[in-house]
């Protein structure tokens, strides 16, 4: 006797005693658990096939643990752009042994204490945001007094008026000299 069931978005082929990996779901090491989700059950020569699923189907197994499965990394690169980036993914999976599979309309009464195989994102603990201590004011990063900011554009700018005509004349003159490049030539 056989099924396949639909597990983590996956087409999974198993038998009563398999093990098998299937998307991590809100389960601990030792639960039991039920995969309603069965494509098709197969028992010698009774074939049943879902339309998309059989009825009254289950498969029942008991969690044996949760791990992470081998990295896949992830490569992109635009060739002669100088742009390559690699990233990395781990799925978190969770083993689990399949105990009994079969029709069971009449035995809902002892299934309904196990946990159901519902695709159910897991519920991720986020510690609670501390709040950091205000700095004094006028100190930077590691206790040191800030520097002074930058003179701007326009502050300088400022400065050459106050020097005057003369200034301003000097400045033109010395853009009027011509370089070896320039001379003789007309634009």
């Amino acid at each position: 006797m056989y099924a396949v069931i639909s597990a983590g978005g996956k087409q999974i082929k198993v038998a009563q005693g398999d093990i098998i990996q299937v998307e991590r779901q809100n389960a601990k090491p030792g639960d039991s658990i039920v995969f309603s989700e069965v494509l098709m059950l197969a028992d010698g020569d009774d074939l049943r096939l879902g339309t998309p699923r059989v009825e009254e189907a289950n498969v029942f197994g008991t969690v044996l643990d949760l791990l992470r499965s081998p990295k896949i990394l992830i490569f992109k690169k635009k060739r002669r752009k100088q742009y390559r980036r690699t990233r990395g993914h781990r799925q978190t999976v969770m083993r689990v042994r399949i105990d009994e599979l079969g029709l069971y309309s009449e035995r809902r009464s002892t299934a309904e204490n196990r946990v159901a195989a519902a695709p159910v994102q897991a519920q991720i603990e986020r510690p609670a945001k501390v709040e950091k201590p205000a700095r004094p004011a006028g100190k930077g990063k590691k206790g040191v007094p800030k520097k002074a900011p930058a003179v701007r554009k326009s502050a300088r700018a400022d400065k050459t008026v106050a020097r005057g005509a003369k200034g301003a004349a000097a400045k033109k003159e010395s853009a009027k000299v011509q370089t070896p490049r320039s001379k003789g030539k007309k634009r």
